[in-house]
């Protein structure tokens, strides 16, 4: 049943009125925190982050595959060495495009557009019509044509 205008049924919320379930939903890695039984803080900054992968694409391929085999590392490193590993192997830069990002390729235009004129039948336009399109026509600036 949809909740009717001037309806009295049930309680407020007060200090000692509140729901069995208070609160906000615990955050993901709070989650984590209580899956793992370890205290979960985030000490990575998203600069840190970049740094870590730029320094990672400076890298031979022989520190990478070093790296990569230390099973202390975290996972989020292997990952980036993995993604890194894969481009050198396929010959692509997919990883270097997204920790760069892409160069910006100018765009030289050397084609003219040419106006194409189009052919009106004014028969059916009223006089007031004609005296709108003068108004207009008269506001209107001729461009001159590039030498």
């Amino acid at each position: 049943m949809a909740f009717q205008p001037g309806n009295k049924a049930g309680r407020q919320f007060t200090s000692t009125n509140q729901p069995t379930k208070a609160g906000r939903k615990k955050a993901l890695y709070k989650q984590l925190a209580i899956i793992v039984n370890k205290e979960v803080s985030l000490q990575f900054s998203k600069e840190d982050f970049i740094r870590l992968q730029h320094w990672l694409l400076e890298q031979t391929k022989a520190q990478l595959f070093e790296i990569y085999q230390n099973e202390e590392m975290p996972m989020f490193i292997l990952m980036l060495i993995r993604a890194i590993l894969e481009d050198v192997k396929n010959g692509s830069i997919l990883t270097f495009d997204r920790v760069i990002g892409k160069t910006a390729i100018p765009l030289q235009v050397d084609q003219i557009i040419e106006n194409n004129y189009v052919h009106y039948d004014f028969k059916n336009l009223s006089d007031d019509d004609f005296s709108k399109f003068e108004e207009i026509m008269e506001k209107v600036t001729e461009i001159q044509e590039p030498s």
